[in-house]
């Protein structure tokens, strides 16, 4: 007599896991998502290396700022000479030429002698900071010197900067949309970031 728990000896086994063809559909699938998805996320990426740059420069200003109150001397950003610790000390021509000059990244130091392009002996290097991403452009506004161009940042020990009303914009695009946009903005040495569709509007004018 067969009972109940012998039931399954007489039932056609049930093979387990996926067949070949449903692995084979599976893995297309996977595929197709994935390309899909790719450029988006490469997208998201550049942005959040972007964001991380223009938080970086806001931070680094607010930072020179707080050491010349500190200090109660001039501290200065300056564009950095190309894999040295020295100023850019040539004359910007032009506006690309300053994009150029100021995304070969910064040398924020303690002003005590001379020129604010020049660092002397008795100036005390702060920090160094490293070149930009390639495909984020970088557009100063502001002039210390008859072309227009930005050539340096200077705070004073009072809080306030010069020149007074310096800015700088930053964008990242992707064909004709623009994939990131900010702008600080130093008002008489106070610093603060504007609305983000200030700076998209910025950009996509670029």
């Amino acid at each position: 007599m067969v009972v109940a728990s012998d039931l399954h000896r007489f039932l056609p086994k049930r093979e387990s896991g996926l067949s070949l063809m449903e692995v084979l559909w599976g893995t297309a699938l996977l595929g197709i998502i994935m390309l899909a998805g790719l450029p988006a996320l490469s997208g998201m990426v550049k942005r959040y290396e972007a964001e991380s740059d223009f938080r970086n420069f806001r931070n680094i200003v607010s930072y020179a700022r707080a050491e010349a109150i500190v200090r109660k001397k001039d501290v200065v950003l300056c564009p950095r000479k190309s894999g040295s610790e020295e100023c850019y000390d040539t004359a910007i021509s032009s506006d690309d030429d300053e994009e150029t000059v100021w995304k070969n990244g910064w040398i924020l130091f303690v002003n005590n002698e001379g020129a604010e392009t020049a660092i002397e002996a008795d100036d005390l290097i702060l920090k160094v900071y490293e070149p930009l991403d390639q495909n984020l452009t970088l557009r100063m506004g502001g002039s210390t010197g008859a072309g227009g161009q930005l050539a340096f940042l200077r705070f004073m020990s009072k809080g306030n900067s010069f020149p007074n009303n310096p800015s700088a914009l930053f964008c990242q695009l992707e064909g004709d949309d623009v994939n990131f946009a900010g702008r600080v903005v130093i008002a008489f040495g106070r610093v603060r970031i504007d609305e983000r569709s200030v700076a998209e509007g910025l950009c996509d004018a670029l």
